[in-house]
């Protein structure tokens, strides 16, 4: 038996490196990529999800070189303050779903598992220092787990490996 994903990518404008955004087939949880440089046409993207982890990366054809994660409960509004505040970056990855799909308890421990894989993985620099220690309670270690499985395979999906190492 074969086994397949099938993810569809919507190129925003019909530009391939612009804004996209990614669906797999038969899950809620949708990936956008954003160039620094087209937040605002992004922030007017109607019904994208605000909750959810983000990547910031400093990318070039692929390879990155400096990464920052953290959560957002704010969606692409939650990009402003990173756009003021850290120069780094060229393009964010965002994984966002109704708060339905990702409580805040998920989403804390998400972000944490998030941070301490870019903090242990890859060559690249990061600026998470510390890894956040939120409670997880055992009924939702699963959900935390499959949800960071399945931002990985995205991200390498899309070209971007943060196991790479140089």
């Amino acid at each position: 038996m074969i086994n397949l994903t099938t993810m569809t990518i919507q190129l925003i404008g019909s530009m391939p490196d612009g804004i996209r955004i990614c669906h797999v087939e038969g899950e809620s949880l949708i990936t956008v990529v954003i160039p620094r440089e087209l937040l605002s046409e992004a922030k007017q993207l109607p019904d994208i999800p605000k909750r959810g982890i983000y990547y910031l990366l400093d990318e070039d054809h692929g390879v990155i070189s400096r990464v920052y994660a953290g959560q957002t409960t704010q969606g692409l509004k939650r990009l402003d303050a990173h756009k003021s505040k850290k120069e780094f970056w060229n393009k964010a990855v965002m994984f966002l779903d109704d708060e339905v799909n990702i409580d805040r308890d998920v989403l804390d421990a998400l972000e944490a598992d998030t941070i301490e894989y870019v903090r242990t993985h890859g060559s690249y620099e990061t600026d998470n220092s510390d890894t956040p220690q939120p409670y997880v309670s055992p009924y939702k270690e699963q959900t935390v787990k499959h949800l960071h499985s399945k931002i990985l395979f995205r991200m390498a999906s899309l070209g971007y490996d943060l196991d790479r190492k140089e």
